[in-house]
């Protein structure tokens, strides 16, 4: 091989022998143009030269600087597999149309900056300090499945296959990381761009990147692990599939950072981080936006672990389902979504949370809405200290069992929510609180505004009215503790809770005795009963309907004022008597007759109000 070298080839040997960059192309341009006018001998090395060198056939002791090499163009693919060499090779801004194998290959480092590779790279099974591509053009597939590399450096590059995954890293492992910051991917396949599959990163960093595939995800990772962070920041990702944009089901990672990101996919979620434990916190803030079509939902969380989950300020969205569905998530300190936009059309919520539990869940400032379901769904949610939605939360539902649906569900603190922000553009409940519990006075709002809202529920529930009215009494308000109560039955009358007798016996007695809680009224219809007998006594007796009885001297004479209205209180009062009606009684005439039927009218309702205000005072009617 020797002696068929060409003169550029003989003085790259002789640079690697004495430790020093060979550069051919200078000043000159090193941009596409110029790479692919790079022909001849002057300006191209055989890619069976540079193995020669590697493997110590021309250079039987290199520089530790290793090879060096700057502004050619290698003919052929450069064959590195199998090779075990203590050497770092440096390819930069260099045009490798054929690209590199480097299956099971033992290097210190490769370096491939800004340079131009056709056919991919071959990395399967590679052992070496760093792989660099940083603002390399690659038009071809990179494999590193299996390989172990102290990290992976991508920044600013331009990574694209007509078919077939960008970049392979089933199983691969970075001490390092996989750094991919400000780089360029687009692929059409439908497994991913990149494929991370069971990789063990130090970190994968893919601030400001734009990724797109448009038959798969972007990045599918499925039991990825990555011991610090996973950074998005600032990146634009666009995908196609029921995979997810974004597809880290199962995943372990120390952090996830994609503030300011933009995820989307035209026919399935944004974000699918399914079982993803993450041990940190996990940032989605700051302009981040996930769009997703389909009932999968735009950003998927459900059985996840966080410690921390921020998502202040993001915009999420969907046409065909929910926008964030976080069914049994699992976040040990708090669930931000302040200043949040999310919206969906479809009858699962805007914002899922079933059987979810959280350290506090703060949504004040966030704006949901669904045209053809509920805003939150959450049954059976669990926070263990106070729910916040005020400051400007409005959501708005179109489902007929509410727009805001939390029942059973069991809130360790203070449950704020502004009442007057709720809608429903179908005209259905607002609210399902049924079966759920929380700590001290839901606020803010007066209490008639929390009677209005339990008034739009789905149908009649003691429970909430029962809770409302437990943390008042725990707070002292006897008053308002009645009020609720009288609320409730009152809610059972309209709602039909009741029928019959029940319903009719209900009304009475909250006509008479506020349903128990206000036995005053049963005395106020008492006095009017006793003012109308009076009243009655009266005027029967101007009439000629009262006379002395045959007990007085004076029989026959009409009665005076004074009897007449001792026989009316003795009408009107069921206990209490007067003995007026012993010596003065109704007699023959037209208006005495009128006045002896009106007097057993009268003296029914006041023993039936007596005994009404008997069984109010000692609580006989208070059932709710």
């Amino acid at each position: 091989m020797a002696g068929s070298l060409t003169p550029l080839e003989s003085r790259l040997v002789k640079a690697v022998e004495d430790g020093v960059e060979l550069d051919v192309a200078g000043a000159g341009p090193v941009d596409e143009a110029a790479m692919r006018s790079w022909t001849g001998p002057t300006r191209t090395i055989r890619a069976e030269v540079v193995r020669d060198i590697v493997t110590g056939r021309l250079v039987e002791r290199p520089d530790p600087r290793g090879l060096r090499l700057r502004g050619v163009r290698v003919t052929g693919r450069i064959d590195l597999e199998n090779v075990s060499r203590d050497l770092e090779i440096r390819l930069n801004h260099c045009y490798l149309p054929d690209g590199l194998l480097l299956n099971d290959a033992t290097l210190i480092s490769v370096s491939l900056d800004n340079s131009w590779i056709g056919d991919g790279i071959e990395a399967g099974r590679l052992e070496t300090r760093l792989l660099s591509l940083i603002g390399a053009t690659v038009t071809g597939a990179i494999l590193l499945s299996g390989g172990r590399v102290g990290g992976v450096q991508c920044d600013d590059a331009r990574l694209s296959t007509t078919s077939g995954l960008v970049l392979n890293g089933n199983g691969l492992r970075a001490d390092q990381g996989l750094f991919l910051r400000n780089s360029t991917i687009t692929s059409a396949d439908e497994a991913a761009s990149i494929y991370l599959m069971g990789a063990h990163l130090a970190n994968l960093d893919a601030d400001g990147a734009r990724l797109s595939n448009s038959a798969g995800p972007v990045l599918n990772a499925n039991e990825l692990r990555v011991e610090h962070g996973l950074f998005l920041r600032g990146c634009e990702a666009t995908g196609a599939g029921e995979l997810a944009t974004i597809h880290l089901l199962g995943a372990h990672l120390g952090s996830l950072e994609c503030d300011n990101t933009q995820l989307a996919n035209t026919n399935g979620p944004a974000l699918n981080a399914n079982v993803l434990r993450v041990e940190q916190s996990v940032f989605l803030r700051h302009g981040f936006a996930a769009t997703g079509v389909g009932p999968l939902g735009a950003v998927r969380l459900a059985s996840a672990h966080f410690r921390r989950l921020e998502c202040d300020g993001a915009t999420l969205s969907n046409d065909a389902g929910p926008a964030v569905d976080a069914d049994l998530l699992r976040v040990d300190e708090a669930f931000f979504l302040r200043d949040c936009t999310l919206t969906n059309t479809g009858l699962t919520g805007t914002l899922r949370l079933v059987d979810a539990h959280l350290g506090v869940l703060d949504c004040n400032g966030a704006q949901l809405q669904n045209t053809a379901g509920p805003a939150i769904d959450a049954h059976g949610l669990r926070v263990d200290q106070g729910v916040w939605m005020g400051g400007g939360f409005t959501a708005t539902g179109a489902a007929e069992h509410g727009t805001i649906q939390v029942p059973y569900a069991t809130i360790g603190g203070h449950l704020w929510l502004d009442t007057s922000t709720i809608g429903s553009s179908s005209g259905g409940a607002l609210i399902d609180l049924d079966g759920t519990t929380y700590i001290g006075l839901p606020r803010p709002g007066r209490l008639s505004d929390w009677l209005r809202l339990l008034r739009r529920t789905p149908a009649y529930a003691a429970q909430p009215y029962q809770q409302l009215a437990a943390v008042h009494r725990a707070a002292g308000h006897d008053r308002e503790v009645r009020t609720i109560l009288m609320a409730q039955r009152q809610a059972q009358i309209d709602r039909r809770a009741i029928t019959g007798w029940d319903r009719f016996w209900t009304r009475l007695t909250g006509w008479t005795l506020g349903f128990g809680y206000q036995t005053w009224r049963a005395l106020v219809v008492l006095l009017g009963v006793l003012i109308l007998s009076v009243v009655a006594a009266l005027w029967a007796g101007s009439e000629g309907g009262l006379a002395h009885t045959s007990r007085t001297p004076s029989v026959g004479t009409p009665c005076s004022t004074l009897e007449q209205i001792g026989v009316g209180l003795d009408l009107g009062t069921p206990l209490l008597k007067t003995g007026a009606r012993e010596t003065c009684a109704p007699t023959t005439a037209p208006a005495g007759q009128a006045l002896a039927v009106a007097g057993w009218f009268l003296q029914a309702l006041a023993w039936a109000f007596a005994a009404l205000f008997i069984a109010g005072f000692t609580g006989a009617v208070r059932k709710t």
